[in-house]
């Protein structure tokens, strides 16, 4: 999935043993591209809502928030 800036995002953020650190919501604020090993790699900068900070997540560590709920 690609995030647009102002999408609404849960976040987690985990240890390197695969556990959730933590978790919260909020808003892309903006987008990186680069390759990584020669693999093509996207970063999101969020503004984490509960921590009023910045923080960027690889895409795999968002999850969008439909709206509608």
């Amino acid at each position: 999935m690609s995030y647009k800036v102002g999408d609404l995002v849960k976040w987690h953020e985990p240890y390197t043993d695969g556990f959730i650190k933590d978790a919260g919501i909020g808003i892309i604020i903006r987008s990186f591209s680069y390759d990584f090993f020669d693999k093509p790699t996207k970063i999101y900068e969020v503004y984490r809502n509960k921590k009023q900070d910045k923080m960027r997540f690889e895409e795999h560590e968002l999850e969008m928030i439909d709206e509608k709920d």
